[in-house]
């Protein structure tokens, strides 16, 4: 074997060069111009573009690099600040955007998958640990200087300890308060299923919404504007309707339910309010005669309990029931 080496120069430049070895090097080439090209279409192909980085050029504009760390870059000639292995930047959809399809005649889909291991080499498997983070999307925005303020995030976390064939997991979803520059959690669903809201899910219940004031509740809205909301506000339960989001009903944590009121009537308060104890309390607002109970069947009204500024009455059909000291003084040959 002798080693020979053909150059090849343009006015002392160097363009190419075959070594004895088998290797051959090309001069840096250009975008327009690369290095390692077609015959027949000369603005595409591989050029180097700096120590260490190797281009790919189509129509004579880079389309892609490997760059000296190893990091492929699509549509950009330099790397943003998070410095991830791929990185896709573009002016549109298209052009910044992955697409991952599967052609098959089969109920299967295409899917990304995120794996996690205490593993530090490629082949070899270390078990996760419990609270271990197995996969992340961050969404970041430009701050005016850098990329580095997490705007969401959603978590795939180990949910509990995992073992053979065994991963419990759970979803933590993040969003940043205004003002603030860390994600908090706002959600999430553990291994059982339970989805905790604003707090870690109880044991108990599936759905469990948890805050520090009066806003935390449920609201359900029509697109007239329309809305029917629970709240919960120091241990009661408050439930409100109509577009001015109006208390119309509350379950105080001993247990009371109020009716039109926050609580037992007052003078001059109307509501109904039931008690553990089994009373009931009713109020008007006016002076006047109003009915504050009413009795009906399938036959109509047949009965009322009526108050006024000074007196409660009970009118029905027949007084018989609401007599006092009735002296029975017939027998049963009196008419």
């Amino acid at each position: 074997d002798v080693a020979f080496t053909v150059e090849t120069y343009d006015n002392a430049n160097d363009l190419f060069r075959m070594f004895g070895n088998g290797q051959a090097s090309f001069h840096d080439g250009t975008a327009s111009l690369p290095s390692i090209t077609n015959i027949g279409d000369l603005n595409t192909g591989i050029f180097f573009p700096a120590a260490d980085t190797i281009a790919f050029a189509e129509g004579g504009a880079e389309a892609a690099r490997f760059d000296s760390s190893g990091r492929l870059l699509i549509g950009s000639t330099a790397s943003q600040e998070n410095n991830h292995r791929l990185q896709i930047t573009g002016g549109d959809q298209a052009t910044s955007s992955i697409s991952v399809s599967r052609l098959s005649a089969d109920q299967f889909g295409a899917h990304i998958e995120y794996l996690g291991t205490r593993s530090t080499s490629v082949g070899s498997n270390t078990i996760v640990q419990a609270n271990d983070i197995l996969g992340l999307f961050i969404f970041r925005g430009d701050d005016g200087t850098n990329f580095a303020t997490e705007a969401a995030s959603i978590l795939g976390e180990v949910d509990g300890t995992p073992g053979e064939n065994d991963m419990p997991g759970r979803l933590i979803f993040r969003t940043t308060a205004d003002g603030a520059a860390a994600g908090t959690e706002r959600m999430r669903i553990d291994n059982a299923g339970r989805v905790g809201i604003g707090g870690t899910p109880d044991s108990g219940r599936k759905l469990h919404i948890e805050g520090g004031d009066a806003t935390v509740g449920i609201t359900l809205k029509d697109t007239a504007g329309s809305q029917f909301g629970i709240n919960s506000d120091g241990g009661a339960i408050i439930f409100k309707s109509d577009t001015a989001d109006a208390e119309r009903m509350r379950l105080s944590s001993g247990g009371v339910l109020s009716l039109g009121n926050t609580g037992l009537p007052t003078t001059g308060t109307a509501g109904v309010t039931l008690t553990p104890e089994g009373n009931v309390h009713c109020g008007l607002a006016g002076t006047g005669a109003a009915d504050v109970m009413r009795f009906d069947n399938a036959n109509g009204r047949i009965g009322r309990i009526q108050c006024d500024g000074s007196a409660t009455a009970y009118i029905t059909s027949s007084d018989y029931r609401l007599k006092e000291n009735v002296v029975y003084d017939w027998d049963a040959t009196t008419r």
